[in-house]
């Protein structure tokens, strides 16, 4: 089976392509810009370096490469979610992905949607609500469900299935800098804290090597699968105990005071939000997924692996 994935630089695609390589699955991952600190090398393995925005840098390569699943995480700009990057990355996703249903045999998708899917500050109200002026919406929920919208119509209409992973809060080694964990970890390892807003919202966050896993299992699958799944651990956490935990497995001190402030800026967004845990009874069902790390577990491996990396470095 040959299996394109688009984004196998990023922070998740390291991960699923980690997986992909241990199968005897034909691989074509796609980066860009690639350099070759983040290069896996592997025998089942070949890159293409390439811009989604541009189709003449991957439309030949993709139609001889003949995928039969592709798995597309690419998705440039975060955590910029302006309508500017969001209107981008949906156009070219989209381009993409129509040259995949009519170029190519492909008969499964794989795609990476978002928890944000759900994330309406007008949610509470009828069906057909919109967001008023002084809303505040998110146009990464909208680029996300449009692209949702246009996928399963493609596949619908070229005889291909879907699988939409709504992925929640993921976190794990290799994640960018400014996300809540890796902020939190810098912050007690440098003594230096920072300030957080709204330490009591809360999210369900899963660990990047059980997301991986599930785009794995949504790859291989014995029969095609169609439809929408959350991933993610099904349960909630304040960001509060987040900051606690770290703080006391690399300090051995539960004080909060050094890692947040109510009146501050940073991770946790400038609005409580409305929780939203990942309902596991999809994906359970279809592929006999559920996460097999705690959130204890997940954090410490991510302060370790930080830890060990920048003692090399």
């Amino acid at each position: 089976m040959r299996v394109l994935l688009t984004g196998g630089s990023g922070f998740v695609g390291q991960y699923v392509l980690s997986r992909l390589i241990s199968t005897k699955l034909e691989i074509l991952a796609t980066s860009s810009p690639l350099n070759d600190q983040e290069r896996i090398v592997a025998g089942n393995l070949r890159w293409l370096q390439c811009d989604l925005s541009e189709p003449p840098s991957y439309s030949r390569s993709i139609i001889e490469f003949e995928p039969d699943v592709v798995i597309h995480l690419a998705w440039q700009g975060i955590p910029n979610y302006s309508a500017e990057i969001s209107g981008l990355n949906l156009r070219n996703s989209a381009s993409f992905l129509n040259l995949v249903a009519t170029e190519t045999a492909c008969t499964q998708l794989v795609i990476a949607g978002s928890c944000m899917e759900y994330q309406r500050d007008w949610v509470s109200r009828e069906i057909d609500a919109f967001p008023r002026i002084g809303e505040k919406g998110s146009f990464l929920a909208w680029a996300k469900n449009s692209l949702r919208d246009y996928c399963f119509l493609l596949g619908a209409e070229k005889g291909m299935n879907v699988a939409w992973l709504r992925i929640f809060y993921v976190y794990g080694s290799g994640q960018r800098a400014g996300a809540l964990i890796p902020t939190l970890i810098s912050a007690a390892t440098s003594g230096t804290g920072f300030e957080l807003k709204n330490p009591e919202n809360q999210n369900d966050f899963v660990y990047v090597k059980d997301v991986a896993e599930a785009i794995v299992l949504a790859t291989m699958a014995e029969s095609s699968i169609n439809g929408i799944y959350d991933v993610g651990s099904g349960n909630l956490t304040a960001i509060r105990d987040i900051c606690s935990f770290v703080e006391h497995e690399i300090t051995g001190k539960t004080s909060n005071k050094s890692l947040m402030s109510k009146k501050g800026i940073g991770p946790g967004g400038s609005v409580n939000i409305e929780p939203i845990v990942a309902d596991l009874k999809g994906i359970k069902k279809e592929l006999d997924w559920e996460p097999e790390w705690k959130l204890e577990d997940g954090i410490r491996e991510t302060i370790n692996l930080h830890l060990t990396t920048h003692q090399s470095s």
